[in-house]
């Protein structure tokens, strides 16, 4: 108990207030920078998985139609061992009997991207799914 009493009346053992406000002002800024840095990062990331899972029904799509002649929908690429399941919501809008395609793919955070045979790029979606995400 004498130790203790010694060090709070020493100047070297008090921890002043200014010593503490900087310490959590410091911990304040790393956490803005940190969660500001997650928020910018995960729809980044939500929008290359969802660009990564339409480039693989793509890759799909074409292994299919080597086979059976025509494109086919997402169940269809799953039973057939074409694709494996994807985690996040997907499906395919066969056109024109079979020689055409739309890939329908839905981020966590609800965005849906589309790419087509007719339009190979992958773009955001704001109308209505011809087909069921699943």
């Amino acid at each position: 108990m004498k130790n203790i009493k010694k060090t709070f009346a020493s100047e070297r053992g008090v921890i002043d207030l200014p010593s503490v406000m900087a310490g959590v002002i410091i911990v304040g800024i790393l956490s803005i920078i940190t969660v500001a840095s997650l928020t910018l990062v995960i729809p980044w990331f939500q929008e290359q998985g969802a660009k990564d899972n339409i480039s693989a029904v793509r890759i799909a799509e074409t292994s299919a139609r080597q086979d059976v002649f025509v494109y086919v929908d997402y169940p269809t690429l799953v039973s057939k061992n074409y694709i494996v399941p994807r985690k996040d919501l997907m499906c395919v809008n066969v056109t024109d009997a079979g020689r055409g395609y739309e890939i329908y793919s839905q981020q966590g955070n609800g965005t849906i991207r589309t790419s087509s045979t007719a339009d190979e790029t992958i773009r955001v979606f704001t109308g209505t799914v011809p087909c069921t995400l699943s």
